[in-house]
């Protein structure tokens, strides 16, 4: 008997040991943190819209200005040559040309190197504005782009916002050298046109969606879930403010949702994964 009863006391003991061990994996594996997820598309993918924001907007700022330089600007960082010139490209007939040749750093506080070549026909004011604009090799900060941009003026129903269906194809090489091949089609709608020279109180929205491959060759796609908001205030238009886009890495089959924010100029996209938890990421500048 005694000897049944040191073996129930072992086994006993064993078996509560086992369990404490059981217990203290189990908690250990709950208390690991969580490993961050990689971003690095999301990223780059606002970086290259910031990039082509602050671009758009030299755009809009060359056809606002009657000078050779930037309004609203404290400095000169690109001269502005206009022109009438007759130019037929894709079948479409255009009879003016502008170009901005950059030479020193913005507002934003990002450098400009590069030309922007603008082949276009009527106004903006009387809303049959078209163009064919080509990103020639252009640097903002440490990046490159080349992008071919077609810019059609669609109808508004409200006469203090400019509509432009915009399609573009290209390239965006960021700081580490990663290449993206880009693909985009956006509607981009500039409010505050009752003061047409005077930029400084405008504010653009932006919807639409994005298709290529990323810096690792991956397909991926993005598209605008919540219209993102830019402004004056925010690095001169630079950065996105607010608003929300579904990433989409295709080669890997994960979508993630990018939250910009609700207004403020914070630069930073924050992800939130199915448990509710955040990771944030700043904009490279």
């Amino acid at each position: 008997m005694k000897t049944v009863s040191k073996l129930m006391h072992f086994t006993a003991i064993s078996l509560m040991l086992l369990s404490m061990g059981m217990s203290s994996c189990k908690k250990k594996t709950k208390d690991e943190p969580e490993p961050d997820p990689d971003l690095t598309t999301e990223r780059d993918l606002s970086n290259s819209e910031n990039d082509m924001n602050s671009l758009s907007s030299d755009i809009d700022k060359a056809f606002d200005s009657n000078s050779s330089n930037f309004r609203e600007e404290a400095s000169s960082y690109a001269t502005i040559v206009k022109k009438d010139s007759m130019t037929t490209i894709d079948g479409i007939s255009y009879d003016k040309y502008m170009a901005i040749v950059y030479s020193g750093t913005a507002n934003d506080g990002q450098s400009r190197n590069g030309e922007i070549d603008i082949f276009y026909k009527g106004t903006r004011e009387s809303g049959d504005f078209m163009a064919y604009t080509n990103v020639l090799k252009t640097k903002v900060g440490s990046r490159s782009i080349s992008i071919i941009k077609k810019i059609v003026q669609q109808a508004s129903s409200d006469p203090n916002k400019w509509v432009f269906n915009i399609t573009a194809n290209g390239t965006v090489t960021n700081i580490e050298g990663r290449t993206m091949n880009y693909t985009a089609n956006k509607t981009r709608v500039r409010t505050g046109v009752s003061t047409p020279m005077t930029i400084t109180d405008d504010s653009f929205t932006i919807i639409g969606n994005w298709s290529g491959t990323n810096g690792q060759g991956e397909a991926v796609s993005a598209n605008i879930a919540v219209p993102l908001q830019l402004n004056y205030g925010c690095h001169y238009f630079r950065e996105i403010t607010a608003g929300k886009i579904d990433f989409s890495n295709i080669s890997k089959g994960v979508t993630r949702s990018i939250d910009y924010g609700n207004g403020g100029c914070d630069g930073k996209g924050t992800f939130i994964n199915t448990k509710g938890k955040l990771f944030s990421f700043n904009f490279q500048r």
